[in-house]
């Protein structure tokens, strides 16, 4: 029997699938990407807002593309005031690397990403938000875009810059480290404790291969994140209702608009 464990495998040597080696087969994708390029879109902000709820913002938004398509994918992902992307996440790892892949290709540089997470040390400030600098590797995909490692970080700069906007609109913040998970429902207690021990302050799905996927493509990922629920011995201890948490993201998208500004000015 083999002692070979699959995820392990990096190969890094050969060449690989990309949206670069779909798209640029497809005139209307390259289409696409010219138009994107003549307004200088640089900065995407990425959300897990409903965009049915959204639509106020949506009126003037043009639809750029449906990441991995419209009838599997179902992330659309809208260029808003002519000058930002905005997508609308589904949960999971391998959808986070699929919007860096794809909306990358369009010739974004810049990822800002926010939504919320589990908060995982009971002594933490649960109602300030937390700027990862770094995200414990519990999930597949970043293993395909970096070589095997704990951890993998997000980008200084992203993160500087969400730093500066929150604290500039009196948002009480903390950097810190981040577990990105593929098993919801296996963060046992002793995983958990694992995790802490580790240097983790919150749990989530996406940012390790968000921050992984950034690095092997040559773009900057930085995320922010509220607090949702707890994560205890006895599972799940919910903080707000799904109608606050709503609120919150809407909240929050003006201050994620705020920070790809800052970050549009100084590129």
């Amino acid at each position: 029997m083999s002692n070979e464990i699959a995820i392990l495998d990096f190969f890094n040597d050969e060449t690989h699938f990309s949206a670069a080696s779909n798209f640029e087969l497809k005139p209307d994708m390259m289409a696409l990407k010219a138009h994107v390029t003549s307004l200088n879109i640089r900065t995407a902000i990425i959300t897990w807002l409903n965009p049915t709820d959204f639509e106020h913002w949506l009126n003037d938004a043009t639809l750029l593309r449906v990441v991995l398509g419209k009838n599997s994918g179902r992330i659309p992902a809208y260029i808003i005031k002519n000058k930002y992307i905005l997508v609308f996440m589904c949960v999971g790892a391998p959808n986070a690397a699929a919007v860096i892949e794809e909306i990358g290709w369009f010739g974004v540089k810049n990822f800002i990403a926010y939504g919320s997470a589990g908060c995982l040390d009971p002594e933490f400030d649960q109602n300030k938000i937390l700027i990862p600098t770094k995200a414990i590797r519990d999930e597949g995909t970043s293993f395909h875009y970096l070589p095997p490692s704990l951890y993998v970080e997000t980008d200084i700069d992203i993160v500087t810059a969400i730093e500066k906007v929150l604290t500039r609109n009196g948002i009480k913040n903390e950097k810190g480290i981040t577990w990105t998970t593929d098993g919801i429902y296996r963060e046992t207690a002793k995983r958990t404790a694992k995790r802490l021990s580790q240097g983790a302050t919150a749990v989530e799905m996406e940012c390790s291969a968000f921050a992984a996927a950034a690095i092997s493509c040559g773009v900057k990922f930085g995320q922010f994140l509220f607090f949702s629920d707890g994560v205890t011995n006895d599972g799940w201890k919910w903080m707000s209702s799904s109608i606050e948490r709503q609120q919150i993201k809407e909240k929050l998208f003006n201050v994620a608009i705020e920070i790809a500004d800052e970050i549009q000015n100084k590129n």
